[in-house]
């Protein structure tokens, strides 16, 4: 799968914030990945929040535009706080548990604190100005290093949006287990900053600024539904019956790294 990228200290304490409420309520995200000189997407993330889980999809998109194989199934307990992944080409599945991960993502912010890439170093200790207009819902954040601006929609139920909160910081620090992966804290930085205003992403535009204040954007697209549609109900059915055929086999085979430190 490939992989763009919520209060630096909320890390697993999101729980508490969440009510019954927010395991309840259903929506979906179409998200688009874009890179620079790209016309056309080059990835596709299409996640549904239903009955306390999340279940998000995975998939590369051809040249033309057509959405190719899935490559992954990520689905995310929000109550247990555990990954199961599914990775539908070599039919296996991995767990993880969200602490687990959360222990990884500060190994690599550690590491990161001592590297000659300054936009590996900022992210090991983000700070970011703030400019929020709650009119137009356009946030950005800026730091001169990496800069979001970032369209936003407000749902009628903050439940929402601490659903994406919780789910987004967790699909960070999973992020980071990826090799060559950054620290995961400037995009939690961001999605904390979204929970606080009760809004969820349409668009989100990173900025890195490199050497020779070179620069290289990246963007997201989100289509936000506050329905399921029954195809989506259809995958969510496919995706449980899937965690119950694979073959389960150890995150770090899974994902081919080396075993994580206790």
């Amino acid at each position: 799968m490939h992989r763009l990228f919520l209060i630096v200290g909320l890390g697993l304490g999101m729980m508490a914030s969440l009510t019954p409420e927010s395991f309840a309520i259903e929506f979906r995200i179409d998200t688009k990945l874009f890179a620079a000189g790209n016309k056309a997407p080059t990835g596709r993330n299409l996640t549904l929040f239903a009955g306390g889980a999340v279940y998000d999809f995975a998939g590369e998109i051809t040249p033309d535009g057509v959405p190719a194989t899935q490559q992954e199934i990520a689905i995310l307990d929000t109550r247990r706080l555990k990954f199961v992944l599914l990775d539908t080409t070599r039919e296996v599945k991995t767990e993880i548990d969200c602490g687990e991960l959360h222990r990884f993502a500060e190994d690599l912010r550690n590491e990161a604190r001592e590297s000659k890439n300054p936009a590996v170093k900022f992210s090991a200790d983000p700070k970011f100005t703030e400019n929020f207009n709650r009119t137009g819902g356009l946030l950005e954040l800026t730091s001169g290093v990496i800069d979001y601006r970032v369209e936003t929609v407000r749902p009628d139920s903050t439940a929402a949006s601490d659903q994406y909160g919780l789910f987004a910081d967790r699909y960070a620090e999973l992020n980071t287990t990826h090799p060559g992966a950054a620290p995961a804290l400037p995009r939690i930085h961001l999605n904390s900053v979204l929970v606080k205003h009760g809004v969820i992403p349409a668009r989100v535009e990173r900025t890195i600024v490199g050497p020779g204040s070179q620069k290289s954007t990246a963007w997201t697209e989100h289509q936000v539904s506050w329905q399921l549609t029954r195809t989506d109900r259809t995958e969510i059915t496919k995706a449980d019956r899937l965690q119950v055929e694979y073959k389960l086999i150890k995150f770090t085979e899974y994902r081919q790294i080396a075993p994580m430190k206790k």
